[in-house]
C-alpha cells in the first residue's frame, strides 16, 4: 500500500507543477491591452485587424489609397491616424477586397480583416466600434503610424 501511495503523490507532485507551470506563463505573458490612438488637430483613425482566433492563417497585405501600409497576420492590427476624408483600404491575400471608409474628425473606423482557410476569400469589412474594441483587444499592433 505504501508504494500504492508514493506512486500517487508522485503523479499528484508532477501534476501539480504542470498547473503551476501553467499559470506561472500566463502571468507572464498577459494579453496586449488596446489603446486608442491619441488624435490630434481634427484627424481620425482606421484601425485595420484580424483576431487571432478566426480561421485562415497566413498574412495578408493592407494597402491605402494604393500605398503599401504593410502586412498583417491573425492576432496583429495596424493604426493609421489621417485627416478626414475618404479612403479606399484593401487587402490582398488568396484575393482582394476593398472597404470605403468616410473618415470624420475625431472618429475611429474599424476594418475586420478575415482570410478564408485553404484558399478562401480575402474580404475586409467595418464594423461597429463595440465589435471593433471588443475584437482588437486580443490582438497587438503591429507596425508605428506614420500618419
Amino acid at each position: 500500500m505504501a508504494i500504492a501511495t508514493r506512486g500517487f503523490m508522485a503523479w499528484f507532485v508532477s501534476g501539480l507543477a504542470v498547473v503551476a507551470t501553467v499559470v506561472v506563463a500566463a502571468c507572464a505573458n498577459p494579453k496586449p491591452e488596446f489603446r486608442p490612438a491619441q488624435l490630434a488637430g481634427g484627424q481620425g483613425v482606421i484601425y485595420m485587424f484580424r483576431p487571432g482566433d478566426m480561421i485562415g492563417g497566413g498574412t495578408v497585405e493592407l494597402v491605402l489609397n494604393q500605398e503599401p501600409i504593410g502586412p498583417v497576420q491573425p492576432g496583429e492590427y495596424r493604426a493609421k491616424v489621417l485627416p478626414p476624408g475618404e479612403y479606399l483600404v484593401r487587402v490582398e491575400g488568396n484575393s482582394s477586397s476593398v472597404s470605403r471608409v468616410m473618415l470624420q474628425s475625431g472618429e475611429s473606423a474599424y476594418l475586420l480583416v478575415r482570410q478564408g482557410a485553404l484558399g478562401g476569400r480575402t474580404t475586409i469589412e467595418p464594423c461597429t466600434t463595440e465589435d471593433g474594441r471588443r475584437l482588437i483587444a486580443e490582438s497587438r499592433m503591429v507596425g508605428a503610424d506614420e500618419g
